[in-house]
């Protein structure tokens, strides 16, 4: 009875190890990925009707680790410093360099023996490691200010790249930070951050401060 158990015990273990295998190798699609993207950043029909039209094209066909990190560096606007190399070896492969190396950079998407693999299909276990950090990466330079009492979130400031590496151009100002919609920008928020060419700023914001862009 014991060796009976014992076996059925070992069969069970195996199926276990083979179902977790099996999902974690499924691949997604490129509407599945978007569409965990929009629930994770929590976008509305407005930003979506920002989306570039080729992240729409082909809904149906696999979401590359390229695809992947392009879109998620969308909403960072992430650029390596020029002069700089890149830290995975196929370079030569990738299209969108600067979006590979911040999916690389903050560990959003390890590297195989040292190969971005751009062309690799995403699978369900990467997808939900990227997700579970991105929305991080996005928000953190973000400063906020969250009023006692109140149902609303302030930014009252932007920290850039400090690492000599990279810099963001481009700010897509989530619609919610700690929890809370984005309502107010604050009195110098971004003042002199000569880094910005663009700022996408939600519909949540109701007011935004004197000189809050002043100098970018």
């Amino acid at each position: 009875m014991k060796k009976v158990l014992t076996i059925l015990l070992s069969s069970l273990l195996v199926l276990s190890l083979a179902i977790i295998a099996y999902a974690d190798s499924i691949t997604v699609t490129r509407a599945e990925w978007l569409s965990a993207l929009e629930t994770e950043f929590e976008l509305g029909a407005d930003d979506i009707a920002l989306f570039p039209e080729s992240f729409t094209q082909e809904p149906n066909a696999p979401a590359t680790r390229e695809f992947a990190a392009t879109t998620v560096n969308y909403f960072v606007g992430y650029e390596l410093n020029q002069g700089l190399a890149y830290s995975f070896t196929d370079a030569e492969d990738v299209s969108d360099k600067n979006s590979a190396e911040f999916a690389v950079k903050n560990s959003l998407i390890s590297l195989e023996e040292g190969k971005f693999l751009p062309n690799a299909m995403l699978t369900a276990e990467e997808r939900d490691n990227m997700l579970s950090s991105a929305k991080t990466v996005w928000t953190q330079p973000y400063t906020m200010v969250l009023p006692d009492g109140e149902d609303y979130a302030r930014v009252s400031g932007f920290t850039p790249e400090a690492d000599g590496l990279g810099i963001r151009h481009t700010l897509y100002i989530p619609k919610k930070l700690g929890g809370k919609p984005v309502e107010y920008i604050d009195n110098n928020a971004f003042q002199n951050n000569t880094q910005i060419r663009f700022v996408n700023i939600p519909n949540t914001v109701i007011s935004i401060g004197s000189n809050a862009f002043s100098g970018c």
